[in-house]
């Protein structure tokens, strides 16, 4: 697109004449590099430097102030049905058709419809990945009252089990060491 609009573009401007009745400047120029791709188009330094480089008329007379053909016949483009006619560089690369107009308004409904669709899919992910944690969750059956019930209960066994172990002590203590006692 960029290339293609550079050209045809360049290619009315030069047919015109600005002030200093220059006739060979283009519209727009690669920033690096030589040629014009959609990531380097800039307008031409020369006519950044200065706007009188803009070929507006058809007509080398700088006295025809009036005289503003190449102006309309640029602004015309915009809804030039047939502005991607001319052939590609490449056999294999394929043209847009339609207006410039046409092709802005394709591209920024695309990247909404392409946004939009993003945005539904992060949803969509939000969504699976709470119901898999849900279902991680289910799976692993932790439920906090239950958990808190096994835990007192285990509480009681143990303390159950200390107190045992304490009357064993207790009796071994007894028979051992008062027991043995008796035949001194």
């Amino acid at each position: 697109f960029a290339k293609t609009f550079a050209k045809n573009m360049n290619d009315i401007h030069k047919e015109g004449f600005n002030r200093n009745e220059d006739d060979e400047i283009n519209m727009f120029e690669p920033s690096s590099g030589t040629n014009i791709d959609a990531s380097n188009i800039k307008v031409s330094e020369a006519i950044l430097n200065n706007l009188d480089n803009i070929a507006a008329s058809s007509s080398p007379d700088v006295a025809d102030k009036e005289n503003n053909d190449i102006i309309k016949k640029l602004i015309a483009e915009r809804d030039n049905n047939e502005f991607f006619t001319a052939k590609p560089d490449n056999d294999n690369e394929q043209l847009p058709q339609g207006t410039p107009d046409d092709f802005m308004k394709s591209v920024l409904s695309t990247l909404a419809v392409d946004g939009q669709q993003s945005i539904r899919m992060g949803e969509n992910g939000k969504v699976i990945v709470e119901g898999i944690d849900k279902r991680r969750q289910s799976e692993s059956g932790v439920s906090l009252d239950e958990e808190m019930s096994n835990m007192v209960k285990f509480q009681h066994s143990y303390n159950a089990a200390a107190r045992m172990i304490t009357t064993i002590d207790t009796i071994y203590d007894v028979t051992i060491n008062r027991l043995g006692l008796v035949g001194r």
